[in-house]
């Protein structure tokens, strides 16, 4: 029955993607756009189809798009960082101290030549987010998934901003796509995505040998332009039918401005004094305000 295609549109610089069916008769036809869909199915939800095939049949061509909502984790969704949810899980169980001592002796020159801004912030942030990696080395994907849950348990779900929950919940009200966009590891955050009934998350993945993981993230790591690339393969593939300029971004930090800029819905939450400026400057909503 009829004819689909992906579409892409394109006027100055907004640009809608999307999936168009057409009647198998002659046109012009009258045309119809829907929106958004009641499930976390998207564009190819059994909603969509149903409501875009009884459209079709009455001789309708019909453009379906899905609008998105994305969202970062650390200081975002969370209060908390993943870093200090792992020092405090490994100290409370005695847990590769070594390479907690290693973590900071090597990261704290670091941040205090980022603090005094003779060291980009996007660096810093990147060189800790990947030696992170060095807290789980020869870690077994089985005995991680016991620290993904005590995470979770005992400092994340506790550390859940409000106001993102409602969000979220809102989101998902709408038949809006809910993707967690973080800079965390990809198995973590894919736990978090489950519990939250979230579609699910891109984050930064664990190298992994032999059934350990090694110490090492898999590049590039999933913050600052790392994140855009990231985020841009997602869109390639999985996330074909999202229409950035309906979705929405959720993010704390200026270190995300590149990814902000790419949506038509940024929203900074609790955001560093660069981004709460930048925000203003852009009449983008906030969300909270951060106690420096």
């Amino acid at each position: 029955m009829g004819n689909t295609e992906n579409v892409r549109f394109t006027s100055g610089s907004n640009e809608l993607v999307g999936i168009l069916a057409l009647p198998p008769t002659t046109g012009p036809h009258p045309a119809v756009v829907l929106l958004h869909g009641s499930d976390r199915g998207g564009v190819d939800s059994l909603y969509f189809k149903r409501h875009s095939d009884h459209l079709v049949r009455s001789g309708c061509a019909v453009l379906r798009y899905d609008t998105a909502a994305f969202v970062d984790l650390d200081g975002t969704l969370c209060d908390i960082y993943l870093w200090q949810a792992l020092f405090r899980h490994h100290r409370q169980l005695c847990f590769k101290r070594a390479a907690m001592v290693a973590f900071i002796a090597f990261h704290m020159p670091l941040w205090l030549l980022s603090k005094a801004r003779l060291l980009s912030r996007e660096f810093f942030y990147r060189t800790n987010a990947a030696n992170l990696a060095w807290l789980v080395g020869g870690v077994s994907i089985e005995r991680a998934k016991e620290i993904w849950e005590w995470l979770l348990e005992n400092e994340t779900i506790p550390h859940l901003r409000p106001e993102m929950q409602a969000a979220i919940e809102d989101h998902k009200s709408q038949g809006h796509r809910v993707i967690l966009l973080s800079g965390s590891f990809t198995p973590f955050v894919d736990a978090l995505a489950a519990r939250l009934g979230v579609e699910g998350a891109i984050a930064t993945p664990l190298a992994v040998k032999n059934g350990r993981y090694t110490g090492k993230i898999v590049p590039p790591i999933n913050v600052g332009q790392g994140k855009v690339e990231r985020l841009e393969r997602f869109l390639d593939g999985p996330g074909k039918e999202i229409d950035l300029a309906a979705s929405y971004f959720y993010t704390d930090s200026i270190v995300d401005a590149s990814v902000l800029e790419m949506f038509g819905h940024p929203v900074a939450v609790y955001p560093d004094p660069e981004l709460a400026n930048l925000a203003a400057a852009r009449g983008w909503p906030v969300i909270g305000h951060r106690r420096e």
